[in-house]
């Protein structure tokens, strides 16, 4: 039975597999953090132009 342990761990891969989807799923958020961070910019931007045409539409 000792000597079958060692050998055992080594066919074992779900470990392997749940660290493998937790570094893809990490990577993935980090990737939408930086591209939501990316279009925050240009929304806010957007959003105050939007704004300030309402704004002078309305006559204020």
């Amino acid at each position: 039975m000792l000597a079958r342990g060692p050998f055992r761990y080594r066919q074992d891969r779900k470990g392997a597999t749940a660290i493998e989807y937790a570094l893809l799923a990490s990577l993935s958020s980090i990737l939408a953090l930086a591209a939501f961070m990316g279009f925050g910019d240009g929304l806010a931007g957007m959003y105050t132009e939007l704004t300030d045409a309402l704004s002078s539409a309305m006559g204020g």
